[in-house]
């Protein structure tokens, strides 16, 4: 997808190489997903993003297990709204989870929000 002609970044003359403008970067050890995407002025669009945890991220101690995400609420925006599903490991039992989950239907957790300050997700779970 190019810059809309009518960007900062065409008007400096900086082009893309890529198809899509997702990234996924590491930096002072957070994850960071971005993406540049066009929404027309008076539309609404919805971006889902999956992603697989690399080993290591769910700390263990024994039978039980917590995983942590940051959610970083990117400066200048009121607050966008957004869904996470946490899928647990197959016969794992959710012990809590920060803030609460909106459905917990078949090992997976959802919550709901809008990002208007800087949210810690945490899972607790009970492995088999």
């Amino acid at each position: 997808m190019p810059w809309p002609e009518t960007s900062l970044f065409w008007r400096r003359g900086e082009r893309l190489q890529e198809e899509t403008t997702v990234r996924v970067a590491s930096e002072s050890g957070k994850t960071q997903i971005t993406g540049f995407f066009v929404v027309p002025r008076g539309e609404s669009k919805t971006f889902t993003f999956r992603y697989k945890l690399p080993a290591g991220v769910v700390a263990a101690d024994g039978s039980r297990a917590t995983y942590t995400l940051y959610l970083q609420k990117q400066s200048g925006t009121l607050g966008h709204p957004y869904t996470v599903r946490v899928h647990l490991p197959e016969g794992a039992r959710l012990e809590e989870m920060t803030p609460a989950p909106l459905l917990l239907s078949g090992g997976v957790a959802e919550v709901l929000g809008r990002l208007e300050e800087d949210t810690i997700l945490t899972v607790r779970f009970t492995l088999p």
